[in-house]
């Protein structure tokens, strides 16, 4: 009896762990958010699409940039490479997901991302993807 409540407390231990990994990673994107859904420049709007409400449907006009942003994050899906090739670049926050990567391709200036809002979060890659 006793092994069979130390196994069951390890179950419960080991879903406990796995509800609190998943529901920290959620994601819940609001109307008009950005999504890069493809790879290429920062400027082509084309790589981008905006939320919807139900998926990454809604062709921009512009690619995210903003003079005081507030509302829309923007994030570098899944598979995707985005190089930014313009600067500054204003955003009220920035999500880099898992197997995506946001780059600048510089080596001889700075360039720079103002993140307004409250959350930069990268599960996937941040830097320079420039070949020395």
């Amino acid at each position: 009896m006793y092994q069979l409540l130390r196994q069951f407390g390890k179950l419960l231990t080991a879903l406990a762990v796995c509800l609190v990994a998943f529901t920290g990673s959620a994601e819940a994107q609001n109307v008009n958010d950005y999504g890069a859904i493809t790879s290429g420049t920062w400027t082509t709007t084309s790589i981008w699409r905006q939320w919807d409400g139900t998926g990454w449907n809604t062709v921009p006009t512009v690619y995210p940039n903003s003079a005081s942003p507030t509302t829309n994050t923007v994030y570098i899906l899944t598979g995707s490479t985005v190089t930014l090739n313009t600067t500054p670049i204003n955003v009220a926050s920035l999500r880099v997901q898992a197997g995506a990567k946001l780059y600048t391709n510089s080596t001889t200036a700075n360039s720079y991302i103002s993140v307004w809002g409250p959350n930069i979060v990268c599960d996937g890659e941040i830097g320079n993807g420039a070949t020395f």
